[in-house]
């Protein structure tokens, strides 16, 4: 890859979240030093991530720090197993929340929630849960993904 289009890289990443990346890079170089994975694999992560970011910026699905544009409806998990519903945010005209209150619909595998339980939280802590079609689970609102 040429020096300019790493730049330009290293640009989009530098106004993303740096916390998030942090955490990313941090995941990732542990698992090189851990034999899990290889720099070139490193790499193609690194890659992926930074190409979904471009790709959610540009679908207007985050703002330029990677923050989600979360609406009223939404789902989200926390760790894969739950299922919580976005019930209100501090988000406004033009600027993603980055916090929320959800209320949750499935309880996690561990059972640090129970369903109906409500709590503000920030966002980045969340991600989007695809719809499924699952009809164990309320009716939901949009989410733009």
């Amino acid at each position: 890859m040429k020096a300019e289009a790493w730049q330009a890289r290293l640009d989009m990443l530098a106004r993303h979240h740096v916390a998030e990346h942090q955490r990313v890079l941090d995941k990732l170089l542990l698992a090189v030093v851990l034999g899990r994975t290889t720099i070139a694999e490193f790499e193609a992560r690194l890659i992926a991530r930074l190409e979904q970011f471009e790709a959610n910026l540009a679908s207007g699905e985050t703002d330029r720090y990677g923050n989600r544009f979360y609406q009223v409806g939404d789902l989200v998990t926390r760790d894969g197993t739950d299922v919580h519903r976005v019930v209100d945010h501090n988000g406004s005209d033009g600027h993603a929340p980055d916090g929320f209150t959800v209320v949750c619909v499935k309880a996690p595998a561990t059972g640090w929630a129970q369903v109906g339980e409500t709590e503000f939280n920030v966002c980045r802590r969340y991600e989007p849960v695809a719809q499924t079609g699952d009809t164990a689970l309320p009716a939901v609102g949009s989410f733009h993904g």
